[in-house]
């Protein structure tokens, strides 16, 4: 399913992109995250996570709410200052939590709490695109993949916070494509991954263009 196939080429994007931390450390936001970049701020998505502690133990389920009371406490300590609307911020490397909170994950869990995360965004991007009035599985592959990353890193890939971006993509042109790959760019995350994105876009603006060379030909071919 095409699902499946957009889901699993953006689990190796998350993968680049995140980059896979074993411990528990606090995002900017001042968020309890883990593994590809996520959030384990409820016991809910907490239990979805195997914990173990320096010496590799498993921990149960309380003594992990345990550990996570203790890194609420001392969050404030690691705040670094403000932003432009008051909010806090953390912005201490990932590293530094690693020694201070010694608490770790397995592999096998983050990658199946990204997995989800991932088939979750897709649901999202489903729903955002078809109240601008269009159908996410229609437009390019590579193009879906980034728009899967939009959603991933930011969570609101919708018209209200995109209108530039969402105006160009219903046109649904290689051109308005093209265009719709500038307007990709984000403040919050590496050059790196704008550029991916960007990439990836302007793919998914050729591939839409040799579809339509593809429905000429056989327009074409059925006129004669």
């Amino acid at each position: 399913p095409l699902k499946d196939r957009v889901c699993d080429a953006y689990f190796l994007v998350a993968q680049k992109n995140e980059g896979y931390k074993n411990f528990v450390y606090l995002c900017t936001s001042g968020v309890p995250t883990c593994g590809y970049g996520s959030s384990i701020n409820t016991p809910e998505r907490r239990c979805q996570i195997d914990f173990v502690d320096a010496q590799g133990k498993l921990l149960s389920r309380e003594e992990v709410e345990a550990r996570f009371k203790e890194i609420y406490a001392a969050r404030s300590s690691y705040k670094t200052g403000t932003d432009k609307k008051g909010r806090a911020v953390y912005n201490y490397k990932a590293e530094t939590y690693k020694k201070k909170f010694a608490l770790f994950i397995t592999r096998e869990s983050a990658e199946r709490l990204c997995k989800n995360d991932i088939r979750d965004c897709y649901v999202a991007l489903e729903g955002n695109f078809k109240k601008a009035g269009m159908n996410f599985e229609k437009k390019p592959f590579c193009l879906m993949v980034g728009c899967m990353d939009l959603q991933y890193n930011s969570g609101n890939f919708k018209q209200k916070n995109w209108p530039n971006c969402f105006k160009l993509l219903v046109l649904d042109s290689p051109e308005s494509f093209k265009k719709a790959a500038e307007e990709t760019k984000r403040g919050q995350v590496s050059a790196e991954r704008n550029l991916l994105v960007k990439r990836l876009f302007e793919i998914g603006a050729k591939e839409k263009q040799q579809q339509l060379t593809q429905q000429k030909i056989k327009s074409f071919q059925k006129s004669h």
